[in-house]
């Protein structure tokens, strides 16, 4: 709270426009603008239902209130109501109203903070909280085997996440996670569970990272992690900018196997031939080196420069 007061101070001392005229036998006259920006105005939230709650703070977030000490605390008073100090009165109008609009609510006002205190605090004590239809968000699973992904599709319909949009596709991250914005919490928890009944060696690790307003909600499942890899499991970009040439390396490697069908030509090659990857073992480095180098008459400089977990191999074939 005191460093909050601190930039309240800062800001309103920095905000004010002061001239005066100091002639002898004249009033001395005082123009005050106001000039606080949005951003300077944090926007505290106390309330039994932080899933509406944050849903609220993202909408006014996007008018411009983005302050980095905006939060939703547990901590509420009874009735519904809005509290301020030393915030512009036309922020805390618009505060209000649009809380009220979004809510259904009317929200007493209460100028009862200091004023060199710039924080807005909404007191929002729902009686009851009610969460969204799990059919509201629309669930995509990125994995490497299509089949596991479908058996975890099922499980979440049957749990009622039932939105029509609901996909299992390729191109899965590193990484086992679910990532989210507006669903609440108690749906990521009951997502995790399911995942880790489904598979033992399966856990979700759980990042929020988009606002409350984002109905999406992604799964990765990278299986190949899990496994003794198989050449399916390596993505392959052949940077050539022949693209007749480059169809044929991924033609080619796709009869030894290699066919994650993300594999693609692209253009724009580095001055090398060479072959860089991450976690491709040894025996297919060799595998898609020689075959290269066969076919070229080239040798193929093979750099290891991305850890075992990932899964690109980048094949450099410069113009000759």
């Amino acid at each position: 709270m005191t460093a909050n007061r601190l930039r309240a101070s800062a800001a309103l001392v920095a905000g004010l426009l002061v001239t005066g005229l100091l002639l002898a036998g004249c009033v001395t006259k005082y123009v005050i603008i106001n000039e606080v920006a949005r951003d300077e105005v944090p926007v505290i939230i106390g309330t039994n239902d932080a899933w509406r709650a944050g849903r609220l703070l993202g909408e006014l977030e996007e008018r411009g209130f983005e302050n980095d000490d905006n939060e939703v605390i547990s901590g509420y008073r009874e009735g519904f109501a809005v509290r301020w100090g030393g915030a512009p009165a036309a922020y805390v109008e618009e505060i209000a109203r649009h809380a009220e609009q979004e809510l259904g609510v009317r929200l007493r006002r209460s100028r009862d903070l200091d004023q060199n205190d710039f924080e807005v605090i909404l007191n929002l004590p729902f009686a009851e909280v009610e969460l969204p239809g799990r059919e509201e968000f629309e669930v995509t699973i990125f994995t490497d085997d299509e089949a596991r992904g479908d058996e975890l599709l099922a499980r979440l319909l049957a749990l009622g996440y039932t939105n029509e949009e609901n996909s299992v596709t390729s191109g899965p991250n590193d990484d086992f996670n679910i990532k989210w914005g507006g669903a609440p919490g108690d749906f990521i928890d009951e997502i995790v569970e399911t995942a880790g009944e489904l598979w033992e060696d399966v856990e979700l690790d759980a990042e929020h990272a988009w606002d409350y307003s984002d109905d999406d909600i992604f799964i990765n499942l990278p299986f190949w992690r899990l496994e003794p890899p198989e050449r399916r499991h390596f993505e392959i970009t052949v940077f050539c900018d022949d693209n007749d040439i480059g169809a044929e390396v991924l033609e080619a490697l796709a009869e030894l196997g290699y066919t994650n069908e993300e594999n693609e030509v692209l253009g724009t090659p580095n001055d090398e031939f060479n072959v860089k990857y991450g976690g491709l073992p040894d025996e297919f480095l060799e595998e898609i080196a020689g075959w290269l180098e066969q076919r070229f008459d080239k040798e193929f400089d093979r750099q290891d420069i991305w850890d075992e977990s990932d899964n690109d191999v980048f094949i450099n074939i410069p113009g000759r």
